[in-house]
């Protein structure tokens, strides 16, 4: 077996596993195909806090609605760190996976996996130890400023795990498997809303006294759960 022969066979081989799914025909089909998961993935991730607010208002009371409306943008924006580094760094990723560079493509997804870690981790560190400061700084009034750090403090350590998942979710859409994101984003949603069923309903009934102290656990617990899901289909590639 000649020399030239034998190195195309091992180039082959080291490149077999790479599915580069995005490298065919673009038709119209195609595009719809690969975008229509994408924006349901996207509505489900805007909607998330307002199944929150649905469930504080119609089991606890006005207050608690309020308290979700105020802390949500300091939870959105936790969420919208990791959600920013995956569009943008996948991006990248892509354009690495197109022209070949495959170790590349994997140096600079572990890259972007660690700081969105560490970025989300920053700013619920920086909750957690200030959180009268955040709270004031959202606006949260005396009227509702213990229900709103009962929602938010039990939500802050899950909430780097939560920045994780659309960071994952974008890789599976970058490996053109934009369906498995939507299927994650689906199931995402629905569990939260269980999820709030049960914390909020069934656990919690004293909607003046206890209540409002665990209904954060419900979107929170939610969060761990789309992170595995995109890390079992990463072990599996």
């Amino acid at each position: 077996m000649s020399a030239g022969v034998l190195e195309g066979k091992v180039e082959q081989t080291q490149e077999q596993p790479v599915d580069l799914s995005l490298d065919r025909k673009i038709t119209p089909w195609f595009l719809l195909k690969f975008s229509f998961p994408t924006i349901i993935s996207m509505s489900v991730f805007g909607v998330s806090g307002l199944i929150d607010g649905i469930f504080a208002s119609r089991f606890i009371d006005a207050y608690a609605l309020s308290a979700v409306g105020l802390v949500s943008p300091f939870i959105m924006f936790v969420l919208a760190i990791g959600f920013m580094l995956g569009v943008g760094g996948n991006a990248y990723i892509g354009k690495q996976i197109g022209e070949g560079d495959i170790a590349g493509a994997r140096k600079n997804m572990t890259l972007i996996t660690v700081v969105a870690i560490f970025a989300t981790t920053l700013f619920v560190m920086l909750g957690g130890i200030f959180p009268d400061l955040v709270l004031d700084i959202l606006g949260v009034d005396s009227y509702v400023h213990a229900i709103a750090l009962g929602y938010m403090m039990p939500l802050l350590p899950f909430l780097p795990i939560g920045g994780m998942g659309p960071v994952l979710q974008q890789f599976m859409v970058t490996e053109g498997k934009a369906h498995y994101a939507m299927i994650a984003a689906l199931f995402q949603g629905i569990a939260s809303a269980v999820l709030n069923y049960v914390f909020i309903y069934l656990m919690l009934s004293d909607a003046h006294g206890h209540t409002w102290r665990g209904f954060g656990d419900g979107r929170g617990l939610d969060y761990p759960r789309g992170f595995l899901h995109a890390v079992l289909y990463f072990q599996q590639v």
